[in-house]
């Protein structure tokens, strides 16, 4: 059995997908949002960015998606945004959560 390692997460991983996902389904985004993070794929990591950054000026910040995430994926919006360096991400992200994205 082939292992599945960051090239076949790199092929999963679309912006297009990703913002249907994260419109209709926003914990099955959370769930490719993880996967970014355990893979340390860089396409995929730049494929949720893009998709955040889309939709964080579609909505904007004090509108975001971000709260309509699970909590258990703040954790990794929090290493998202400390990786990517992302300063409207943080923003969004302390306005949709609060204390608890400390």
């Amino acid at each position: 059995m082939p292992r599945i390692g960051a090239d076949s997460v790199d092929e999963t991983f679309d912006p297009i997908i990703l913002t249907q996902l994260l419109k209709a389904k926003p914990a099955a985004f959370a769930v490719a949002l993880r996967l970014s993070r355990i893979a340390k794929s860089r396409q995929a990591i730049e494929a949720v960015i893009e998709t955040l950054a889309s939709s964080l000026r579609d909505s904007g910040i004090k509108r975001s998606v971000l709260a309509t995430l699970p909590i258990g994926a703040l954790s990794d919006l929090r290493w998202l945004a400390e990786e990517t360096g992302q300063p409207d991400l943080g923003a969004a992200l302390t306005l949709a959560h609060g204390n608890q994205a400390q």
